[in-house]
C-alpha cells in the first residue's frame, strides 16, 4: 500500500505520466508472495533480462541439452527443428496440491495432450523432459521424439527450461518461472476443479490451458504458433 501511493503521488508530479524518482528509501518484505502471473507475462522480456543465469549454469544446460538432442546428430545451436521442453513435477508435491488445491498428481494424458498442441501448430518438435521422477516419465512419457534429459541441479534444469522454443509445465511456480524466463509459448494444465483457479485471470496470447481430465474439454482451435526456431 505505502509503494501503491507513494507511486500515485508521484505519477501526478509527473510530466509525462512516466516516474522517474525513487520511490521507496528502504525495503519490505511482502508476506504471501503476491506474484501476479498476469502481469509477470506482460513483462516477460523484461524479467528475462534482470534475471540471468551465470554463463557456466548456461553452459552446462546446452551440454545436457546437446546430451539429449544427439539422438537427432544435432546440437542446441545446430538443429532443424524446435525444442519444447516439459518440466514433471511428482516426488514433494503429491501432499501440497492434494491439501492446498484438492488436486491429485497430473498423470500421461495432461501430457500427451500437451505434445499433440505443439505437434499439431510446428514441424517436427523434439520434447525435452526434466523432472524429479525421470523413471515414471521413461514409463509414460518416453518416445521417439520425447527425450527424458540427464539429471542435473534445479539450477541447471531450470536453465535449460530457459533455453527452450516452447514450454510445457506441471504445478508450480518453480516450472512455471523455468517457463516464464524461457521464450514461445506455455502449456499449463486445467480441469474440472474449481479450487485450482489461480490462472484465470491471465490473459496470454503466449499462454494456453491444457485439459487434464478426459471429460473436460478446452478449446485451443485459434491458436497459432509461429513457425520459426
Amino acid at each position: 500500500m505505502k509503494l501503491y501511493t507513494t507511486a500515485a503521488q508521484a505519477r501526478a508530479r509527473a510530466v509525462d505520466n512516466n516516474i522517474k524518482e525513487q520511490l521507496l528509501n528502504a525495503s519490505y518484505y511482502v508476506f504471501d508472495n503476491p506474484a501476479p502471473r498476469s502481469i509477470l507475462m506482460a513483462h516477460r522480456d523484461l524479467i528475462r533480462s534482470l534475471l540471468t543465469f551465470r554463463d557456466e549454469i548456461v553452459n552446462k544446460a546446452i551440454e545436457n541439452i546437446d546430451q539429449a538432442l544427439s539422438l537427432f546428430n544435432a546440437t542446441y545451436r545446430q538443429r532443424n527443428f524446435p525444442v519444447v521442453t516439459v518440466h514433471v513435477r511428482r516426488t514433494d508435491y503429491t501432499g501440497y496440491i492434494k491439501r492446498n488445491y484438492n488436486l491429485t498428481q497430473l498423470d500421461e494424458l495432461y501430457f500427451e495432450r500437451a505434445f499433440e498442441f505443439y505437434k499439431e501448430r510446428l514441424p517436427r518438435p523434439v520434447f525435452l523432459v526434466l523432472s524429479d521422477d525421470r523413471e515414471w516419465c521413461r514409463r509414460k512419457l518416453q518416445a521417439k521424439d520425447v527425450i527424458v534429459i540427464a539429471r542435473a541441479s534445479p539450477t541447471v534444469d531450470m536453465a535449460v527450461m530457459s533455453l527452450g522454443d516452447h514450454h510445457i509445465t506441471s504445478y508450480g511456480t518453480y516450472s512455471f518461472s523455468g517457463a516464464l524466463l524461457g521464450h514461445g509459448h506455455i502449456t499449463h494444465p486445467i480441469g474440472h476443479n474449481t479450487k485450482y483457479d489461480i490462472f484465470d485471470c491471465l490473459e496470454s496470447h503466449f499462454f494456453h490451458r491444457i485439459s487434464r481430465d478426459k471429460t473436460y474439454k478446452v478449446n485451443n482451435s485459434e491458436v497459432v504458433l509461429p513457425q520459426r526456431l
